[in-house]
Order: structure tokens, then sequence, then C-alpha cells
């Protein structure tokens, strides 16, 4: 038998039970808890590290210690760190086993990071000494978005959209997507309710969530985002797509008819295992996507087969998820896919989400800087344009500032030539030391370069080709203790060159060389 107490301190006993009668247990005594009590500095999320031997506590624990196996299974408020928000809700103090603990406080990528250490003593009460955050960085003409972000009303997820919010606030964050699974949340009447309305920008969305796949389901269309949407309390799934039995495209046919000015996102496409999560894995049809092959290979036919009545084809969504929360594995897989595809002709905007369920995660992070004027009110209509055109970078900390000649993101370059000037910001704590350029997906150019520098590369195109960039850094003590897991990274949506100045771009083709023969350090194949 095991006592638990809220802060995690346990005591097991062996018992020998004797059915034929009632037994009086020995008193068990767990000792006195000790307090934290949190300072007065939201918005901001304050994450507890153990240290001189003191493990990270387990904080708003159900003391459940539910395991399959030797493996934990938390439930969504349980974890090392508190988002406060500047709520009447907001957690005022927590308990935790005595030890010794450092604290970090951070308000996401634009601001600075604090921290202090505090002993917490059995059965005292202990205020937590420090300041709050600092902007040290400012990005005019941008706004920061994540675009999946799940709470209560996800099958998966019991965290109460209050305390999203108050985790949204509190890192930085801008403009905030619900997409729940099969179900349509709306963020924007709680901001209201608590004051915020004015600081967060929110969109309706759903998450369209495939739950099978097998012989009892015909087809198996992954899962994507698809906001705005317009949120309907009577009706089936709160007004939420209907997809089951039913293609890809079939559904964004349907959007297209009831709701055009949606977006479709393609969420997780690809990862390392056969699973219903990843389309790019499975097509629908069973058959995973060859990106050495063309469109219309029969692996990767059934994506631009058109429904016969509208034209319509799977491949007809808006946006691929390219990072999805810490994965730099599925990054890289899911990058030579959208590759294959802008060869091809066919651009979706790339774009860098949370995918946050629970209190563990870090929402807005990764996310998307999205070309667009901060303004009151929120103008929905263009930052869904910008979207659509690819005028977005994706971050897990450093802010990226990309172009060609004057061409960001999602825009063309019309010549043979230019200079391409990379700049990288990012707070003390976030890491940067490399850029890469990419033009039609070869690497043609690394330099190495710190945060507050700038690049200027010249290039030449004999044809028309689309160039992106990518930097990181290797993450540094403080960056592993707000972001464990990430990797300080960032990347941009193509610039287009129009090459021989037509007035059109021509896309490049797959490369003649099969992918298997170019040289790794030269290629994101």
């Amino acid at each position: 038998m095991t006592a638990r107490s809220p802060d995690g301190r346990a005591q097991t006993r062996a018992l020998s039970v004797d059915a034929e009668r009632d037994q009086e247990l020995d008193e068990i005594a767990l000792g006195a808890p000790a307090t934290l009590i949190l300072p007065s500095i939201a918005p901001a999320r304050l994450v507890f590290r153990g240290v001189d031997g003191t493990p990270d506590p387990l904080l708003s624990s159900d003391g459940i210690d539910l395991r399959f196996g030797d493996t934990p299974v938390y439930s969504s408020p349980e974890a090392n760190q508190v988002f406060l928000g500047g709520f009447p809700s907001d957690l005022r103090e927590v308990v935790v086993p005595p030890g010794r603990y450092r604290v970090l406080a951070t308000r996401g990528p634009e601001f600075d990071l604090t921290e202090t250490r505090v002993d917490a003593s059995a059965g005292q009460r202990t205020r937590i000494d420090l300041a709050a955050p600092k902007r040290v960085l400012t990005t005019p003409g941008w706004v920061s978005a994540d675009l999946h972000v799940h709470a209560e009303a996800s099958d998966d997820s019991s965290q109460p959209m209050e305390r999203q919010l108050a985790a949204f606030l509190a890192e930085g964050a801008d403009v905030i997507v619900s997409t729940d699974h099969d179900r349509v949340s709306d963020f924007g009447p709680l901001a209201a309710q608590l004051g915020v309305a004015g600081r967060i920008a929110s969109l309706v969305g759903s998450e369209v969530t495939t739950t099978v796949m097998g012989e009892e389901t015909p087809w198996t269309a992954g899962h994507y985002n698809v906001f705005p949407l317009r949120r309907d309390p009577l009706a089936y799934q709160e007004g939420a797509p209907r997809h089951e039995g039913r293609r890809l495209r079939s559904v964004i046919g349907d959007l297209r008819e009831k709701s055009p000015a949606s977006l479709v996102q393609l969420n997780h496409p690809r990862g390392a295992t056969r699973a219903n999560l990843w389309f790019f894995t499975h097509l629908s049809v069973g058959s995973a996507f060859d990106p050495t092959l063309p469109l219309g290979h029969r692996s990767n036919r059934s994506l631009v087969e058109p429904e016969p009545a509208r034209g319509i084809r799977d491949l007809d969504f808006h946006a691929m998820e390219l990072l999805n929360g810490s994965s730099m594995l599925r990054y890289r897989l899911t990058r030579a896919d959208w590759l294959s595809l802008l060869l091809q002709g066919e651009f979706r905007t790339a774009t860098a989400n949370s995918d946050t369920h629970n209190a563990r995660q870090i929402i807005a992070l990764p996310r998307n800087l999205v070309a667009l004027p901060r303004s009151q009110p929120f103008d929905q209509h263009r930052f869904l344009q910008a979207l659509r055109r690819g005028q977005v970078c994706g971050t897990t900390g450093p802010l990226l500032d990309v172009d060609l000649d004057g061409a960001g993101p999602g825009q063309r370059r019309t010549a043979p030539t230019g200079e391409l000037r990379i700049g990288v910001r990012a707070a003390p704590w976030i890491p940067v030391s490399r850029a890469r350029v990419f033009v039609n997906g070869d690497r043609v150019a690394e330099r190495g370069i710190a945060a507050g520098e700038e690049l200027r590369i010249p290039l030449t195109f004999a044809r028309d080709a689309f160039v992106f960039v990518e930097v990181d850094g290797e993450p540094g003590d403080l960056y592993r203790q707000v972001a464990p897991g990430f990797t300080p990274f960032a990347f941009c949506n193509p610039i287009f060159v129009d090459a021989d100045g037509d007035g059109a771009w021509a896309p490049p083709g797959l490369p003649v060389t099969p992918p298997a023969a170019i040289s790794a350090p030269h290629s994101v194949w």
C-alpha cells in the first residue's frame, strides 16, 4: 500500500492481510510539505527544477501515479511549470517536497529570462523573489501565431481553456487558433470575459481527426486543421466538418462551398511509423507518398486524382505543418515531402505549431511569424491572406529576417541574380550559430552567424528557382531548462525567383539524379 501526498512525497508499506478479521494499520506520517508563494509577475511561465539532489517537482498532481509498466501517465495539469496569465484563477502558491529548487521565469522568445534559487523547508511558507522577464526584441510588421492548440474539448486533453489562455499570454504570442479534435471551440468569449481580447486574437477552428485505419473505414485522411469556422452549439460536432468515410478532397470541396475563407492545414503529415496521424504515410489509400517520384506515379497518383463532381484533389490543402512540437526528425521527413511538391509546382505554406494538449507542453513553441502589421481590431482577412501566400517564418526562438533584394518569404524576385540578406535576432538565452541557404532544395551555402549579425550572399540563377533559409544553434543550459527537448531553430518559406523575367514562375521539376545519389551535405533529401 502506498500513501502519496499532493506534492509527491510517498510511503509504501508491505501488508500481510488476514481476510478473517479487520486490521488496524499503524499511522503513516508523510511529514510536512513545503509551500512556495509565487511572485506577482504575470504574465509569465515559471519553470521549477530540483537542484543538489532534489528531483523536479510534479505540480498540480492528482496523486494517482498511473503507470503503464514503468512509463508514467500524467494528467493534463501535472507538470513542473506554472503559467501565470494575470487571471483570478492563477495559482498563488505551490506545494513541493522539501528541497532546493531553481526557478526560472520566461515570457517567450522576445523576452529575457530571470531566475533564482529557493530553499523549500518542511512546514514553511517561502516567498519566491523573482523579477519579471523584460522584452529585449520587437517584431514590427509581424505577428506570432500558433495554429494548432488543444484544450478541454479535445478527447485527449483535460486542460481547461482558461489555463491554455493563461499559458498563451505567458508565452507572449499574438494569435491563437483553437483546434480541438472534431469539435469547434472558441477562446474569444473567454478572452473578452477576462479582459485580454485586445492582447490576443482568437480564430475558431477544428482538427479533423481520423481515429481508425483498417477495412472498417474506406478512407483515412490523417489529421488536418480547418480555420476559421463558425461554432454552432446545436450542430453536429458543433459545426466541425463531416469526414467519416470520406476522402480529404471531399471535405475540402465542402469547405470551398460553405466556408470559402477557411484555410486547411495538413498536420504532422509524416512520421517514422505507420499510423493514422501521418497522412503522407498512407495517403488515405494504404500507400505512402514517395517524394522522389512524380505526382503522376502510381505511388503518388491518389493525391492528384480529382473528385468527379467538383474536380477537387486530396492535394488541394493550403498549408503543411513542417515543425510540430520539438521533433526535428519529423521536420526533416516532412521537409522532403514539401520540397517534392514545390519542385513540381505545388506550393503549400510551411508552418510551425505547438500541438499542445497539456501543461507539460509549451504553447506557442514552436510558433509562426506571419507578415502582418499589428492592428486593432485584428485584421483576420489579411492574416489569412499572408498565410496562404507563405509570408511566414517558423521558429523555436530565433527571429529570422530574410529577403532577396527586397523580396521576402512568399514573394517573387524577377532577375537572374540577387543578393540574399539573412538577419537573425535572438534573446540572450537562445543560441544561434549557423545559417543554411537552399536553392531548389539543394544547400548552396552554409555560414556561421550569431544573433544580431547579418549575412549577404550573392546568388545567380540559371532558371526559375525558389530560395529558403534555415538557422539553428546548440541549446545551452538556459534554453534546455525552459525548452527541454527543443533545438533553437528557424526556417522561412520560399522566395520565388523569376530568373528569365517572363512574368511567370516555372517549377524546377524533380532532380534528374536519383536523390539517393545526391551527396548528403548538399541536399535536404
